[in-house]
């Protein structure tokens, strides 16, 4: 892959199919899904030595599912008795490059996947030098996503704010994946709002590709909040077209507190998701 192809991303036919295939995803009319990223809370549930411990709490807000690379470390018929009992689901999952490298480490998170019915997981960090780094990073989920695929399991990445706001050799990374048509995001639009463009414009040109939004405020601490600059209707109604599944909220200034997961949760509950 030289430079130039990989800034923009010109995969042809592949490319072509895998927008085709989503196309059926979009829809003004989905439903879409609450869930909590487990950090947001994670001061309470840390203190209280369990994970599953907050699941009442959150359900009885409101949230259908939840979120956290910490699920790996989890007994999991614990965890799956827990989600039963609370009514919960979990949304995707963060997954770490040891989770996928060898065969044995990808049977295990197949199965991981089955069992709870995850069809989604998602590198949650990564910051190379070069534009080299993320060419090699594009080949590596593409192989991934090719392992990955037989098991109906997708593969994306989840943003921060360097990809779309420290550009290197002039290119912003985040713009170049963007265009890449078969790379998938769970898209964090806090920082895409704090890097200066506009999530909703930026969810239009990923139909298809988001499988899971993180709700992050910005610069509140919750959704919704006096402070809140974002647009969380054309958000919303992007989500949809784009055919996202699961609206995450995300808040991480304050995470020994209920409060801002509680509001966001009526935040949304109110905007009928």
């Amino acid at each position: 892959m030289t430079r130039r192809e990989f800034i923009g991303c010109g995969l042809g036919a592949a490319g072509a199919a895998t927008l085709s295939g989503c196309a059926g995803l979009a829809g003004e009319g989905r439903k879409l899904k609450l869930a909590c990223q487990m950090w947001s809370v994670k001061d309470i549930w840390q203190k209280n030595g369990d994970i599953t411990s907050v699941f009442p709490q959150l359900a009885d807000m409101g949230y259908e599912g939840v979120q956290s690379k910490a699920f790996w470390d989890c007994d999991p018929d614990k965890l799956e008795k827990a989600l039963a009992a609370s009514g919960l689901k979990i949304a995707d999952m963060p997954v770490g490059f040891p989770e996928l490298e060898t065969e044995t480490a990808l049977a295990k998170t197949v199965a991981f996947c089955k069992r709870f019915d995850i069809g989604f997981v998602y590198i949650p960090w990564f910051k190379p030098k070069t534009l080299d780094g993320w060419k090699d990073f594009v080949r590596k989920l593409d192989e991934y996503g090719r392992r990955l695929a037989p098991s109906g399991i997708r593969i994306g990445y989840h943003n921060h704010l360097h990809e779309f706001a420290e550009p290197l050799d002039g290119v912003c990374p985040g713009d170049v994946l963007v265009n890449c048509p078969t790379f998938n995001f769970e898209l964090d639009v806090g920082p895409v709002l704090e890097s200066g463009r506009v999530p909703a414009v930026v969810l239009g040109r990923l139909a298809g590709r988001v499988p899971g939004l993180h709700a992050k405020p910005y610069p509140g601490t919750f959704v919704g909040a006096t402070d809140d600059r974002q647009d969380w209707p054309a958000i919303l109604a992007a989500a949809r077209a784009a055919g996202t599944k699961w609206i995450v909220v995300e808040c991480e200034k304050r995470k020994d507190t209920f409060d801002d997961v509680r509001l966001s949760a009526a935040y949304f509950n109110r905007s009928a998701l």
